[in-house]
């Protein structure tokens, strides 16, 4: 079902895949964005700088496949923050000031999707 906006948070298997929710292929393959792309989908995507299941090359790499394939998109890294950084019920982990800054953009984000309709 073709989405208008993806908020994506702790991106590890979008796109070399590697978890099972990311079987049998991850969702963006070349012709995963090209789909989202043909849909007009924006994507914001938002990860810790250090999480262990998306490198900083990943993470380049994803900007790579969305720009090719003209996808509408806003990557943010939080370059000291960990996995699960949005998350208060993981205290090892969570990073007040980068999830503050996330939510901002989460709904600045859809914000701007409920005016267009």
């Amino acid at each position: 079902m073709p989405l208008d906006m993806v908020v994506e948070c702790y991106g590890g298997w979008t796109l070399d895949g590697g978890i099972p929710l990311a079987e049998p292929e991850p969702p963006l393959t070349p012709h995963g964005a090209a789909a989202m792309a043909a849909h007009g989908t924006t994507l914001l995507g938002l990860v810790g700088g250090q999480d262990f299941l998306i490198s900083m090359d990943e993470w380049q790499r994803l900007g790579q496949r969305l720009e090719q394939a003209g996808v509408r998109h806003e990557l943010i890294a939080y370059p000291a923050a960990q996995h699960g950084f949005l998350c208060e019920d993981r205290p090892e982990s969570y990073d007040a000031d980068a999830a503050e800054d996330a939510w901002k953009h989460i709904l600045k984000a859809l914000t701007q999707l409920s005016h267009q309709d």
